[in-house]
């Protein structure tokens, strides 16, 4: 808003400066009239740059979740069948509407460059309460044989066996990204007993896909 405003009075700063300063032959027309230029061109220059830079930064925060999806999928490919159903768990609260729609927006993508494929099905995304067992159970209450697929983007509980899904005749394949680093005794324990088929960890600004074959 204080951008458009200079803008405002600096473009009616060249206007008053030519017209009433320079075509009247008044002293302080070329002045004003250089005055006004610099700080329009100014102005311009200062909105463009911070653009870039706020372009650059939501780039920075976007990629993680896009390239986290992308490894959680690779993880899991030989898994995962035409038509899968995918259940996601989200960090993002269902309240900020515009932020899960960017979010999920780089989920999917990550997903379909992971997969090599767009053959699969969102079933619902959801945000657990907190980190345990029957919080995440909560929300899959119900869904047993509607769900193929459980990927989440917030870690798992440390109760992970009490999750409902391994009550299913035909448990789903779980996923995990943990964007906030994760203990890797427990994540390889959990690869190991086959509770969990693929986890990436984010260390820092890094981040690394385990998986049975290959655990922390």
């Amino acid at each position: 808003m204080a951008r458009l405003v200079l803008l405002i009075l600096f473009a009616l700063g060249v206007i008053v400066a030519y017209v009433v300063g320079i075509k009247g032959n008044r002293a302080w027309g070329k002045p004003l009239l250089i005055l006004c230029l610099v700080g329009l061109i100014a102005v311009v220059l200062q909105r463009a740059f911070i653009g870039r830079a706020r372009l650059a930064e939501r780039a920075d925060i976007d990629r993680p979740a896009q390239d986290s999806a992308m490894l959680l999928a690779q993880g899991i490919k030989g898994e995962v069948r035409p038509g899968s159903r995918i259940f996601f768990f989200s960090p993002i609260p269902p309240v900020i509407p515009t932020q899960m729609a960017r979010y999920w927006m780089l989920w999917e993508k990550g997903v379909n460059e992971g997969l090599g494929s767009t053959a699969w099905q969102k079933v619902h995304i959801a945000r657990p309460a907190d980190n345990t067992a029957a919080a995440f159970s909560e929300s899959l209450l119900g869904r047993e044989g509607e769900v193929d697929v459980v990927l989440s983007f917030v870690g798992l509980p440390d109760d992970l066996p009490q999750m409902v899904v391994y009550s299913w005749a035909v448990p789903p394949t779980v996923a995990a990204c943990f964007p906030y680093g994760a203990d890797r005794a427990r994540v390889r324990q959990w690869l190991q007993e086959g509770l969990i088929r693929a986890a990436v960890i984010q260390d820092g600004g890094s981040m690394k896909l385990y998986t049975p074959g290959q655990p922390p």
